[in-house]
């Protein structure tokens, strides 16, 4: 998370804070911040075993 911040420090002394570009670079490093957040999470239950079958799964897919 440290270096999320840190990149984002860095893009924004380099790139002016209004360009459209910067904007857009920072916001997609937040949404990739929070996806490796869940997959972090998902590792971190799995390493737990925190398992969901693979019988549920195909349940709830097949239900919808």
């Amino acid at each position: 998370m440290n270096d999320t911040h840190s990149v984002k420090r860095n893009i924004i002394e380099m790139i002016p804070c209004d360009s459209p570009f910067a904007e857009a670079y920072l916001h997609k490093l937040d949404q990739q911040s929070v996806l490796q957040q869940a997959i972090d999470a998902g590792i971190a239950d799995a390493d737990a075993g925190r398992l969901t079958s693979l019988a549920t799964v195909k349940a709830k897919w097949t239900s919808r």
